[in-house]
C-alpha cells in the first residue's frame, strides 16, 4: 500500500524554467537531475530521449525526478506501481492524484507490466550509498532468532551477543557502491479495454472523458542495486561466523546482515530509486489503442 499523504505531497512538482531568448518558453535540459550529477538520456536508457514503448505522451522529470514511497516488495516494479495509473491533472507534470473520486486506487498490481526487458537495462552509472544500520534492533532480532532455534548454548548469551554487536558497528555507517537499472513498465494491453468498455474502472473512466486529467499509463525506472558480497560486510560476517562458531553457535552472519541492511534501505528511498518518465494518455489517445478502437468507442 501506498500512503495517500505520500501520493498526494506537493514535493514533486516539475519545474519549467524559461529563457530570455524565447519570452516564457519553456526550457527543459536534456539531462536528468540525479543526487550526484546530471546524466544524459543516452546514459540512462540508450536513446535520445528515454520513451516507453507504446501509446501515451512522455514527460520527462528531468529536474524532479520522482521517487515514490513503497513499501514490500522492494522491487522496480513496485515504484512503477506506485505512479501508473494515477492520473495528472495538467500538462506541466503536477502532482498525481488517484484516478477516482473516492480515493482509492481502482488498478491491480497485475496491472502493471514490463515492458521490453524484466532484467532492464544496464546503466553505466553507480553511486555511494552509506548505510546505517540499527545496531541494538539487529542484534536483538539477530538473538531472538537464534534463541527461538535453540542456538546459544548455555552461558553463552553474553559473548554472542557482544560478537553480533562488533560485527554490525563494524559494517554500520559503511559506503556500498550501488549499481543502476533502467526499467521500463506500462498498463497491461487488455487493462485499456477493460478501462473504456466496462465498468471495472468506471470511476476512472469517468473522469478521463470528463476530460479532468491524463493517466499516467507507463514510467521509466531508474534502480540501484547494491551488492552485499563487496567491501567489509563479507569479512566482517566471515569473522563474526568464525567467532561465534568458538562459542558453540553455527549462525548464518552474512545472511542476517543482508537483512538488517535491506530494512534499513528503505530510508534511502531517494538514493536508491527515481522515476524519471511518464508517459501521459487522455481520451482520444485511449480510444485510438488497436483493442479499444476495434470494439468501438465504447460507453
Amino acid at each position: 500500500m501506498i500512503g495517500k499523504s505520500s501520493l498526494l505531497a506537493a514535493g514533486f512538482l516539475t519545474a519549467i524554467a524559461t529563457t530570455s531568448v524565447a519570452a516564457a518558453a519553456p526550457f527543459f535540459p536534456k539531462k536528468y537531475t540525479l543526487p550526484d550529477g546530471d546524466f544524459t538520456s543516452k546514459t540512462v536508457c540508450g536513446l535520445e530521449k528515454c520513451v516507453i514503448y507504446g501509446s501515451g505522451t512522455p514527460f520527462h522529470l528531468y529536474i524532479t525526478p520522482f521517487s515514490p514511497d513503497i513499501e514490500s516488495p522492494m522491487e522496480p516494479i513496485s515504484a512503477a506501481r506506485a505512479v501508473i495509473g494515477y492520473m495528472s491533472v495538467d500538462a506541466s507534470g503536477g502532482t498525481p492524484l488517484y484516478c477516482s473520486k473516492s480515493g482509492t486506487h481502482p488498478f491491480k498490481p497485475e496491472d502493471v507490466k514490463f515492458k521490453r526487458s524484466a532484467s532492464g537495462r544496464e546503466v553505466d552509472y553507480t553511486r555511494d550509498v552509506k548505510i546505517a544500520i540499527d545496531v541494538s534492533g539487529a542484534v536483538k532480532a539477530d538473538l531472538d532468532n537464534m534463541n527461538a532455534l535453540g542456538l546459544i548454548p548455555p552461558g553463552k548469551l553474553d559473548d554472542v551477543k557482544a560478537t553480533l554487536q562488533a560485527a554490525y558497528q563494524g559494517v554500520s555507517g559503511s559506503s556500498y557502491k550501488a549499481k543502476g537499472t533502467f526499467y521500463e513498465f506500462a498498463l497491461a494491453d487488455n487493462v485499456y479495454r477493460d478501462l473504456w468498455q466496462t465498468d471495472k474502472y468506471k470511476e476512472c473512466a469517468d473522469m478521463i472523458r470528463r476530460g479532468e486529467g491524463k493517466l499516467i499509463n507507463a514510467a521509466g525506472v531508474l534502480w540501484l542495486t547494491i551488492d552485499l558480497t563487496q567491501g567489509t560486510t563479507s569479512a566482517v560476517a566471515a569473522q563474526a561466523e568464525t567467532r561465534l562458531k568458538a562459542q558453540g553457535v553455527s549462525y548464518d552472519v552474512h545472511a542476517a546482515m543482508s537483512r538488517n541492511i535491506a530494512e534499513s534501505l528503505k530510508s534511502h528511498t531517494a538514493d536508491l530509486y527515481q522515476v524519471l518518465v511518464w508517459h501521459l494518455i487522455d481520451k482520444d489517445a485511449i480510444k485510438a489503442i488497436p483493442s479499444v478502437s476495434s470494439a468501438g468507442v465504447g460507453r
